[in-house]
């Protein structure tokens, strides 16, 4: 650990405060998945990893090419095979070793010898009697994009490449794409497949605008008194025969329906995957911006945070469909109980909740947005794009922006200008 401390320090690759030591240190150290932004400190595990393959190696560059190689057979053949937690049993490990030394120049050491060193220099470790794993995360991902970049033929990596982003929902995508998003030319490389499979995602919700929000929420306001007030109405007599017949018609559609739920099921799980890959097609732009943003100009800069506001958009218009999808069913459950309520009550409640699930969705969005968009260095080419798109969901999260970059003095006059004057926002969950 001390060596690792050395490493880091000497290379000056972050500030030396005690708390950013122990943040790169618990990166270092974590052993289990949570969710780290790998690309914030990219430069000290590519500064490590170097400098264990310089230990291992005893700084001899043939050495250090073979356990690099093995490491990143091993890292890509586990990541193609699916294994279970990412083990690997000894016999799948000799297998690997034992592919290097038919396909490469390589030291006559004994199989045993090799394993023996990438366990004592921490790059795998037992967990088993013949079970082995990779020490830390970050070093599994790495080799699996190191792989990538370094041992694919050209088409073969750009299709995978490719794939690791279509699939980006994924744990193990998300994290080898921040890995992959250090070497890779931003704009030219990665840009273009976040420009393609983001607007290939949510295209129903392509034309959704904050603007239209208070629209849609008034329509839904005046949509669930008019459901309601239907569960609630007594028919005249001449219209029971009617209605008789409708409830046919709808048993007949409920039985349709029955039929069809293997259609709705995939459609929905489409529509979560597609939420999902936003959700983290945003959180890899906003990585990207905060850690390689003096990498690439401002037009592109510009157009990354485009696609961000333009995706959360998307993802506002497909939570607020679900919002009504589930208060509808809602409304389903509570015809089944009538007797129990006042038709004005059930009228508020339902509404009330509806608020409270809008709120909480726009709440978490302006938050996801804002975190993602935590760089001081960026300002000046947000402020331009908030200019040029002065909606209410803009200057909210520029506001939250602004208060996760300041250090000492909150932005007052912004806070104030939410609630005075002209540009006022309109509080959407007092609109029911």
């Amino acid at each position: 650990k001390n060596n690792q401390i050395q490493v880091i320090m000497k290379n000056q690759y972050f500030n030396r405060t005690p708390m950013e030591l122990l943040l790169v240190l618990s990166y270092l150290e974590q052993d289990s998945v949570i969710q780290v932004d790998y690309s914030h400190y990219s430069y000290v595990y590519d500064a490590l990893i170097l400098n264990k393959l310089n230990d291992i190696s005893n700084k001899e560059s043939s050495s250090a090419s073979m356990y690099k190689t093995i490491l990143q057979n091993l890292a890509y053949s586990i990541y193609s095979d699916r294994l279970n937690n990412d083990y690997f049993d000894y016999d799948y490990l000799l297998n690997i070793i034992m592919d290097y030394r038919k396909r490469y120049p390589s030291f006559r050491l004994k199989v045993d010898t090799i394993i023996d060193k990438l366990e004592e220099h921490r790059f795998i470790e037992k967990v088993g009697d013949t079970i082995y794993r990779f020490r830390f995360y970050y070093m599994y991902y790495y080799f699996i994009s190191s792989y990538i970049k370094e041992s694919l033929p050209p088409d073969e990596k750009s299709r995978m490449i490719e794939d690791i982003f279509y699939n980006i929902h994924q744990d193990v995508n998300y994290n080898v794409t921040l890995f992959l998003a250090y070497s890779l030319n931003f704009e030219y490389e990665v840009l273009p497949l976040v420009r393609k499979y983001s607007r290939e995602l949510l295209k129903e919700n392509k034309d959704f605008k904050y603007i239209d929000i208070k629209r849609h929420i008034q329509e839904c306001g005046v949509c669930i008194e008019e459901k309601v007030n239907k569960i609630y109405s007594i028919p005249d007599n001449k219209d029971i025969p009617i209605l008789s017949r409708c409830r046919m018609v709808q048993r007949d559609e409920f039985e349709e329906t029955i039929e069809n739920n293997e259609i709705d099921s995939i459609e929905i799980h489409r529509l979560n995957q597609d939420i999902i890959k936003i959700g983290r097609l945003v959180q890899f732009m906003g990585n990207i911006l905060r850690n390689y943003s003096s990498k690439f100009k401002n037009e592109s800069m510009k157009e990354t945070i485009a696609l961000m506001f333009e995706n959360t958009s998307k993802l506002t218009g497909a939570l607020l469909n679900f919002s009504i999808f589930i208060i509808d069913n809602l409304i389903k459950i509570l015809e089944e109980r009538k007797e129990l309520k006042v038709e004005s009550d059930i009228v508020i409640e339902i509404k009330k909740i509806f608020g409270e699930i809008w709120y909480d969705y726009m709440s978490i969005i302006v938050n996801m947005l804002a975190c993602s968009l935590d760089s001081d260095v960026i300002k000046e080419v947000l402020d331009s794009y908030c200019k040029d798109h002065n909606s209410d969901f803009v200057r909210m999260t520029r506001l939250e922006y602004l208060i996760r970059i300041s250090d000492s003095r909150l932005p007052v006059q912004e806070i104030k200008a939410l609630f005075k004057g002209k540009e006022k926002l309109d509080i959407f969950y007092d609109l029911l």
